[in-house]
């Protein structure tokens, strides 16, 4: 059986996280953020943006040309927002603004939590460089991923299974979010 903290749920909720970015390794330079998307654990409201100012294609990898790229479809700001879900092109700036009135709108501390935190809170980080943290996130992030050698083949076969039959699109930073909170939900009610 698979068990995850949850801490308490009336101090604070969880956010699954994900994004996409310009090459893995960073072996030419360092990698850049193309887009981000976070849900939170309710489901109710959902976060994605797809950053116009952060990059170059010169700068995509191969693999990120054609298994990231493809998939960015959000259009541009619309004048009137529903900080309930969030989906649109924005600078790097207006993605900033944006995250962090959406975390003020949940009226709860926000514990970002990843399958790869090690990667992915590197750019949450990176977008508040220089500018005011927002009060209600977290400044650890938390990884979804089982603790036990044991749970991680289930835990990527629960992956393979979303993938496979839902609509989930891989490496969308928004549907690998959904698929984070799909299978954590699950394996936390094993």
């Amino acid at each position: 059986m698979t068990k995850h903290s949850s801490g308490d749920q009336s101090l604070s909720t969880k956010v699954f996280f994900d994004t996409e970015f310009t090459d893995l390794l960073g072996i030419a330079q360092d990698p850049a953020l193309i887009s981000i998307g976070l849900i939170t654990e309710d489901g109710r409201r959902t976060f994605y943006a797809e950053l116009t100012d952060t990059y170059t294609l010169k700068q995509c990898s191969d693999f990120v040309r054609v298994g990231v790229l493809p998939f960015l479809d959000a259009s541009e700001l619309p004048e009137v927002l529903d900080f309930t879900a969030i989906y649109a092109r924005v600078s790097a700036t207006q993605c900033r603004d944006l995250l962090t009135q959406w975390l003020e709108q949940a009226g709860k501390h926000a514990e970002l939590w990843s399958d790869a935190p090690s990667f992915d809170w590197h750019f949450v980080v990176e977008l508040f460089h220089e500018h005011v943290w927002p009060d209600l996130l977290s400044h650890t992030p938390r990884s979804c991923l089982p603790t036990e050698e044991a749970s991680l083949s289930r835990h990527s076969r629960h992956v393979e299974q979303m993938y496979a039959t839902q609509h989930f699109r891989r490496h969308h930073a928004l549907d690998d979010a959904r698929v984070n909170r799909e299978v954590w939900l699950a394996e936390s009610a094993e």
